[in-house]
């Protein structure tokens, strides 16, 4: 019995073979071959792929026209727009419409945006004249977006938008433009987003908004996190280093959290954290601050106050206004 059954599966294996190998060639080579129409990717939802309005991902063709395309019509579907394998370049902002996500393979696989002498994408409340002006429930992962060919503009901007989720992405290259702007938005999430610059700029920029940044890595900027308003921004864990002006920077910011980041500057002129132009109840928590070695670690300046520093690693001097920094290294609240 066990004999004839294996006879059987082996038969049955055959029969299926050939049949599996003559489906459209695809049994040992499956690359895209350029025949995607838009009744194969765009009816099939909940993705919505590019290529089938005609971006090319070869890093030479303006693909803005063709991806703009596809997001205008996941913004009917509330779908998913899809970026395969490729390098697609783009001369304008991509502006992105409500309750529309875009998925690429993720960092390291090669879904790659690259602008030249333009923002890459935008979800701004004066793009969305049928919202209201304003955008809510995006969703935005699995990219890279290399700004060599655009150090004047922003990787991402996020302006009058309410839920948004970044993750997994790649900002590689960016300039005096910076990575990523946040203004007048509430309830944005971004994780595992590394941010990489060219000296200039600063990484992120956050302006009046509630954002959770999460095992962030912000290199290589002027300054690293640049924080202005009151609405409350959290960073748990992450790295926030090589920044040759200020690492973290609350400027006039008010009743923010950094907790268990890893902190540094890029050289000893720099400053890990600074409380400027009347900044005020913020709090940093068991991070590593450091200076490498230079006289100001940590900044306060005269017009700002109440700000404090709880068991934190701090290599380097800490500098003070009219107001102390509260630095504390034991939670018995004795200030060294």
């Amino acid at each position: 019995m066990r004999v004839g059954a294996v006879r059987w599966g082996l038969t049955l294996l055959l029969m299926l073979a050939p049949a599996a190998v003559r489906a459209d060639d695809c049994a040992h080579d499956c690359r895209f071959g350029g025949r995607t129409t838009i009744d194969d990717l765009v009816t099939k939802q909940p993705l919505t792929d590019v290529r089938a309005f005609g971006a090319k991902g070869d890093g030479t063709a303006d693909d803005t026209a063709a991806i703009q395309a596809a997001l205008n019509f996941a913004e009917g579907t509330h779908g998913i727009v899809f970026f395969p394998h490729g390098t697609y370049k783009i001369t304008s902002p991509l502006t992105v419409a409500p309750n529309v996500h875009l998925e690429g393979l993720g960092v390291g696989f090669g879904s790659v945006i690259l602008p030249f002498k333009s923002a890459g994408l935008t979800i701004r409340g004066a793009d969305l004249k049928a919202y209201n002006h304003f955008g809510f429930r995006n969703k935005i992962s699995g990219l890279t977006i290399v700004m060599k060919n655009a150090p004047q503009s922003t990787a991402i901007v996020i302006d009058n938008a309410y839920t948004v989720k970044l993750e997994d992405l790649f900002i590689f290259d960016a300039g005096s433009g910076g990575g990523l702007t946040i203004a007048n938005a509430n309830h944005v999430t971004v994780t595992d987003v590394s941010l990489y610059g060219n000296g200039q700029g600063a990484g992120i920029r956050i302006i009046d908004s509630d954002v959770k940044l999460y095992n962030m890595d912000i290199e290589g900027f002027h300054d690293g996190l640049v924080v202005r308003g009151d609405h409350g921004v959290q960073v748990l864990g992450g790295y926030i280093e090589r920044n040759d002006g200020y690492a973290v920077k609350f400027d006039g910011a008010s009743f923010n959290t950094v907790i268990g980041a890893r902190v540094a500057t890029g050289t000893k002129q720099g400053t890990a954290v600074g409380f400027i132009g009347g900044a005020h109840n913020n709090t940093v928590m068991g991070s590593s601050l450091n200076g490498l070695g230079g006289a100001a670690t940590l900044v306060q300046d005269d017009r700002s106050k109440n700000n404090v520093v709880i068991n934190c690693d701090v290599r380097g001097g800490v500098k003070s206004g009219v107001s102390r920094l509260a630095v504390w290294n034991e939670f018995s609240g004795a200030a060294p």
